[in-house]
């Protein structure tokens, strides 16, 4: 085992020998003796001792207790004071270095062995004890959690950089302070304070979860929803020393639960809307024959005949809904076929362009290289006049209606950019207004069947989820961007035929 090795600062020069074999004499090695304090200073840093006996009182401009306060902003070596005096000034200066202990002179050999041992046994354990901490901060600044750690009182001792990210807190001006200054949780529905759970966690000495319903006001007074748990932090002998809290950033997590229930919802609607849509196309398929019927066996400019036309005319109506039903759904049979791109597009848009109010300026810029698509051509026909629709009731005082395609090839890197589409080559169609624009609430609600913005009796609210239901019957994507009075740009991408299914 390896002998504690001692560094001697003591002006007296006898008094250094003697203690240097005294120390000898009990299985210690003496590395150095220093008079002054800045020749100890220069030895020490050169022999780093396990320890050092220091006197108070030295030659030079600095007295020992200066010479310790310098050295314990280098090294973390334990000190030990000799010193003939005990007067309170005396020990309250040295008590600022906090030294491991102190010898009256003259000291008897008993004395200084004890004090050795007790100081170099407790600057061991000192040691452990930071070693640890500084392991158990370094854990908890790893994991991608908040955490923070408080006192018995709730004041803050700890936050790791996630729990600085999400309460907008730095752990320099956060510690010391009351964990629901720094943590201030509101229940989302009720708009009432949420009691901290690690409050409550130390009281009961149990785990305490939030409601799932709780969101984190940062300091920014940013809106986080927050999902956590508080613990108490229980010591050997069963008392409560502190608490942690340990929380998270649920923001993707509840997006993805509204999405399925989104989705659970849509699924739910579209198996009753197919089946309400075969048997009402059953009824009008009867009710149209019946109609032509009769109106064919009346008598020229019989009064009844214009009645009969009305019938007819309501019923395609009807029936155009029943397939807007069916393509929501993805329920209606198609038959794709092999086409031209920009041949099906300019023949939708020479049939609707003369039908635009005055105050509306189109233009169709088609890429000569699009190529060609897999389509069904009715369908894409009431895809691309319900886009063109929907722009042109976006500007009912005048604007610019653009209509693009172009052939593009999206990288992997470029897919990561735009959600839900895999890399490959695309025909795409857009449709540009510089219409009143959409809000973000308005534009999460889009694709909801019988969800419209428009005035009662003017909209099924059925247009854009049966356009969701064609993009996805043919493969394709849709992708709508928009901003209040910015207008709205419409992007669908179909597969081209390379990579058509």
């Amino acid at each position: 085992m390896n002998r504690p090795r001692i560094f001697i600062t003591e002006d007296e020069r006898l008094v250094a020998i003697s203690l240097q074999w005294k120390l000898n004499s009990l299985g210690y090695d003496v590395v150095g003796i220093a008079a002054s304090g800045q020749e100890a200073i220069e030895k020490i840093m050169e022999t780093h001792p396990d320890l050092v006996l220091m006197d108070i009182k030295l030659k030079g401009n600095l007295d020992g207790i200066e010479t310790a306060e310098q050295l314990r902003s280098k090294l973390d070596i334990p000190i030990i004071y000799l010193t003939a005096y005990d007067d309170d000034a005396t020990l309250q200066r040295a008590k600022i270095t906090e030294p491991f202990g102190y010898l009256l002179k003259p000291y008897q050999a008993r004395d200084l062995r004890t004090t050795i041992e007790m100081a170099l046994y407790k600057h061991a354990i000192e040691r452990e004890l930071r070693a640890k901490e500084q392991w158990s901060k370094a854990t908890l600044s790893s994991i991608g959690e908040g955490v923070i750690t408080t006192d018995i009182h709730g004041k803050i001792t700890f936050m790791n950089s996630v729990a600085e990210q999400l309460t907008q807190w730095e752990q320099a001006e956060a510690v010391g302070y009351d964990i629901s200054n720094v943590l201030n949780l509101v229940n989302v529905r009720s708009g009432q304070t949420v009691a901290n759970p690690i409050i409550r966690a130390m009281a009961i000495k149990r785990i305490v979860s939030l409601d799932k319903n709780t969101t984190l006001i940062a300091k920014n007074g940013r809106s986080v929803p927050i999902d956590d748990s508080g613990a108490p932090i229980i010591d050997d002998q069963g008392q409560v020393s502190g608490g942690v809290l340990v929380f998270r950033d649920v923001t993707e997590h509840r997006q993805l639960e509204e999405q399925l229930h989104q989705s659970k919802k849509l699924e739910a609607l579209g198996q009753l809307a197919a089946g309400v849509a075969h048997h009402f196309n059953n009824l009008l398929t009867s009710i149209i024959g019946f109609v032509t019927f009769a109106k064919d066996t009346l008598p020229e400019n019989h009064p009844a005949a214009n009645d009969l036309e009305r019938v007819l005319e309501a019923s395609d109506k009807a029936a155009t809904l029943t397939h807007q039903l069916l393509a929501f759904t993805r329920q209606e049979q198609i038959q794709l076929q092999i086409t031209d791109f920009n041949s099906l597009v300019e023949k939708v848009w020479n049939n609707l362009v003369a039908s635009f109010e005055q105050s509306i300026s189109g233009q169709a810029i088609l890429a000569p290289d699009v190529g060609l698509a897999k389509l069904d051509a009715n369908q894409f026909d009431q895809l691309l006049t319900h886009l063109i629709r929907n722009a042109c009731d976006a500007m009912p005082t005048g604007g610019q209606l653009t209509l693009e395609t172009q052939k593009v090839w999206l990288q992997e890197n470029q897919c990561q950019q735009v959600i839900d589409i895999p890399p490959g080559e695309y025909v795409l169609l857009i449709v540009i207004d510089t219409g009143f624009g959409m809000t973000d609430e308005v534009k999460a609600h889009l694709f909801e069947p019988f969800f419209t913005t428009k005035p009662v009796g003017q909209g099924t609210g059925l247009g854009l989820a049966t356009c969701l239901g064609i993009v996805k019957q043919h493969h394709g994507y849709i992708f709508i961007q928009s901003n209040p009075a910015a207008g709205t740009k419409v992007k669908v991408y179909f597969p081209s035929q390379s990579t058509a299914v």
